[in-house]
């Protein structure tokens, strides 16, 4: 009878330990690039501050970590500051991972390529989300000279915590924007049935039961007919006087 192979306990040992080091390294770089971020964001609007006034310059003069010197515009500057706050906010959510799996015994080295693109990712999506705001697709409209610089700093940062809602957002944009006629009337068709079967259900003509299953079914795309309320029975002729 041939046994179950045991796994070898050296090996086991050995990947704990790599993957011990591999967590210690990813928070390790997390909080450099946190600290980084956050005195980089800073400086970027201490920078704008210092050159706003009565005739504000169309150039910012920016110092970064007191030896990195280029001019911006506003505009840019505001840019540069969305995409740091999007690396911030995916580098924090990276952190916050690695150390609650590092604790409960559960991290694997294996996920060491995707905290490595996440403060990408999150700066990314940031800017992106930021410019879609800009645009007016949203419905918000932004003025680079009237920019509420604490409301996009907090705006990008959680862009970069929460990327996939920031990404489902996006998406449903995407979908409303490129959706076809043909969508849009299935879509317009779809909603006038469930108008009708509430409206039935509210007559009393569907029970409860009855209205679950039926929507259920139109947002199913099932193309089945919509209750119709029975006859009402015909009056029995009056036969008269006997």
């Amino acid at each position: 009878m041939v046994g179950t192979a045991q796994p070898d306990p050296v090996d086991a040992e050995r990947e704990a330990r790599l993957n011990a080091r591999s967590a210690r390294g990813v928070v390790g770089a997390g909080i450099l690039i946190v600290t980084v971020a956050i005195v980089a964001i800073i400086q970027l609007w201490s920078a704008c501050e210092t050159a706003t006034g009565e005739d504000p310059p169309e150039e910012i003069d920016i110092e970064l970590f007191w030896f990195i010197s280029f001019t911006e515009s506003a505009g840019s500057v505001i840019l540069i500051v969305t995409a740091i706050g999007g690396v911030l906010g995916g580098t924090l959510t990276g952190i916050r991972n690695a150390a609650n799996y590092r604790g409960a015994g559960t991290y694997a080295r294996s996920w060491t390529t995707w905290y490595v693109i996440r403060p990408f990712l999150g700066g990314g999506i940031a800017l992106v989300l930021y410019l879609t705001l800009a645009g007016g697709l949203l419905g918000v409209g932004a003025d680079n000279t009237e920019v509420n610089k604490f409301g996009i700093t907090a705006l990008a940062i959680l862009a970069g915590m929460f990327s996939k809602n920031a990404i489902a957002k996006l998406a449903e944009l995407f979908n409303n924007i490129f959706a076809t006629s043909g969508d849009r009337e299935s879509f317009d068709a779809m909603a006038a049935r469930i108008e009708r079967l509430a409206e039935l259900h509210k007559a009393g003509i569907l029970s409860d039961e009855e209205f679950t299953a039926a929507k259920a079914k139109v947002l199913a795309g099932e193309a089945e007919p919509e209750p119709e309320p029975e006859p009402e029975p015909e009056p029995t002729p009056d036969p008269g006087p006997q």
